[in-house]
């Protein structure tokens, strides 16, 4: 019995490729889950994932707090110090769960949702 291969079939389907920010980071597209106990470091992971691992062309942050220190210098970088670099991402934090239509999201774009 033949095997079809999914993801062959997919890449042949959908011709857009995806950009990988690091080779050591996630393929595109995936799921990731960080658990551990307070103060382990989850927090530090996801940072030094969206820093310095991943390419995304938006950034969707929903946490508890989000004037938490470490997430108000995310906002800070993608608000102010980065576009004044020349690098702009569309991107948003909210305490709130609001997300976005599913039909709106573009689709030739990565997109990275953090909860």
């Amino acid at each position: 019995m033949n095997q079809i291969n999914y993801d062959e079939l997919l890449s042949e389907y959908n011709p857009v490729k995806s950009k990988q920010g690091h080779h050591l980071a996630p393929k595109w597209p995936f799921r990731l889950l960080i658990v551990g106990p307070s103060g382990c470091g989850k927090t530090h992971v996801m940072l030094d994932l969206i820093l310095k691992m991943l390419y995304f062309d938006s950034l969707r942050i929903y946490a508890k707090d989000t004037s938490e220190d470490k997430y108000q210098m995310i906002s800070d970088l993608f608000l102010k110090e980065f576009p004044s670099e020349g690098y702009k991402i569309d991107f948003s934090m909210s305490d709130e769960l609001d997300l976005p239509d599913i039909n709106t999201i573009n689709k030739t774009k990565q997109h990275l949702f953090v909860f």
